[in-house]
């Protein structure tokens, strides 16, 4: 399991969010079978073995232990030590696809992924997002507030609820708010209430 711990970096905005097209669904995506794809980096070099893992990930198998795959290596080469690349920005609008069309099927570490290259992109040392790639990325952030009401409809567990909440709050422009949900556990939650530090 991935752990959700990052720096908090200072926000960056994203210049080409527009909030009155959230009702359009995601296009434009780069095809998993687009020649571009080793073009773009990640954290080990050209991305050509990103849509295999991408199309594994589509099947949504169990995510049971550290090293659970396909889903550790999207972490590792998309998110590594919450460092972003051309490739996840590529990679992202296929992630919040595949939680948006299998809400029965929840992988909350797909849309922890996708908080956790938003909330990166906002790093000064991020790349800039291609000019080809903006607006499925943007598109697919507008999406996450709807799925997420989706998600919420179900029985999810108190982790499943940080990541959903976090990923809406990073989203909407507030990756430090996000960061700070993906840490909030219950036993934190509780150390910070009872040290009355929300006292008047």
């Amino acid at each position: 399991m991935p752990k959700l711990k990052r720096s908090l970096s200072p926000r960056r905005t994203f210049p080409y969010f527009h909030p009155h097209r959230a009702g359009r669904r995601l296009k434009n995506m780069l095809s998993l079978d687009d020649p571009c794809w080793p073009t773009l980096r990640n954290a080990y070099g050209e991305s050509s073995g990103i849509p295999k893992l991408l199309r594994e990930a589509e099947y949504l198998p169990e995510d049971v232990g550290s090293n659970a795959e396909p889903y550790f290596s999207l972490w590792s080469a998309l998110c590594h030590q919450g460092s972003v690349y051309t490739a996840s920005y590529a990679a992202l609008p296929h992630l919040v696809r595949i939680v948006e069309e299998n809400p029965a099927k929840f992988r909350w570490t797909l849309l922890a992924l996708v908080h956790s290259i938003e909330a990166g992109r906002t790093s000064e040392e991020a790349p800039q997002i291609p000019d080809d790639l903006v607006e499925a990325y943007q598109l697919a952030l507008a999406r996450i507030p709807s799925i997420a009401s989706s998600l919420l409809n179900g029985n999810l567990s108190e982790l499943e609820i940080r990541v959903v909440l976090a990923a809406c709050a990073t989203a909407k422009g507030f990756s430090l708010l996000g960061d700070a949900i993906t840490e909030l556990t219950p036993e934190i939650a509780k150390r910070l209430l009872d040290g009355g530090i929300f006292a008047d």
